[in-house]
């Protein structure tokens, strides 16, 4: 298990500033629960300060027209093999799962909201905020700016769906099913740098093989991961346990785009064969 170097995060015994980055979809108001919930129940020792919510949804539309007009000479790989091309796959059944699984949070969690259309422009108020906090945690935004995920004290920590550095962007989960590399699907815990997904590891943890593991109940099991690492992590960072990671590149892996819509259904047959083998 990897984890953060002392250098890098320095004394952090006692209770924590948190804030946290994320965006207002079911299994992020989840996350958000149990967080206050571990809050409640003294898991982790830190005071949770305020949760910023981009709203902004993802450009398709914007990146569909900038990968065609790049890559015009080939029809196929600028229309139906565009990543771009956002046709959903399975949605609405994802979305009924998540719905019975992730119970329905009666009020939000406690701490102060606020609603933003990007990340990267919070409003003066919240920059104030942001500096004042000791660590920020990122759960389903945009790519962040320099100045957003450093104004912390001790920066950012993102929460990455995929095992790093082999799998880097988006979808990445999806893509190591695709490319029959199963074992390399989970969660990451990694310092947000400048770079996509290039910053120091923290934690990371496997995807164990369920019977029902499918592009439906993908995202749910993801959750829960990151969910109980980023709790974890809180927790041991407050009693001054903080393990070492490994020296060396965290950016030597490839950058995946989202995932085309065609090879979607290969993907889901390849994940469900492996979990249920």
């Amino acid at each position: 298990m990897a984890g953060c170097t002392l250098a890098s995060f320095g004394a952090v015994m006692g209770t924590l500033k948190v804030a946290v980055i994320t965006t207002p979809t079911l299994h992020h108001n989840w996350f958000l629960d149990r967080l206050q919930d571990a809050v409640i129940r003294r898991i982790c020792d830190i005071s949770l300060v305020f949760v910023l919510v981009e709203r902004r949804p993802f450009p398709w539309r914007k990146r569909f027209w900038q990968y065609a007009r790049k890559h015009y000479k080939n029809p196929l790989k600028a229309t139906l093999l565009n990543p771009y091309l956002h046709i959903p796959y399975k949605e609405e059944a994802m979305a009924t799962f998540e719905e019975r699984n992730f119970p329905t949070v009666n009020a939000r969690c406690g701490a102060p909201h606020f609603f933003v259309e990007a990340a990267n422009t919070p409003g003066q108020d919240v920059m104030d905020l942001l500096r004042e906090v000791d660590l920020a945690l990122s759960y389903g935004p945009g790519l962040l700016k320099p100045e957003i995920f450093s104004a912390p004290r001790l920066g950012t920590i993102n929460a990455h769906g995929g095992i790093l550095p082999w799998y880097r962007g988006l979808d990445t989960n999806l893509w190591a099913a695709y490319r029959k590399e199963p074992w390399l699907m989970g969660v990451t815990l990694h310092k947000v740098n400048e770079g996509l997904d290039t910053g120091p590891i923290y934690l990371y943890r496997w995807l164990e093989p369920t019977p029902d593991l499918s592009c439906i109940t993908l995202r749910y099991y993801t959750t829960l991961l990151a969910t109980e690492m980023f709790i974890g992590l809180l927790t041991r960072l407050t009693e001054g346990e903080v393990p070492t990671y490994p020296e060396g590149k965290f950016n030597v892996g490839k950058y995946y785009p989202p995932m085309p819509f065609l090879y979607k259904p290969v993907a889901d047959r390849r994940l469900r064969k492996w979990a249920t083998i």
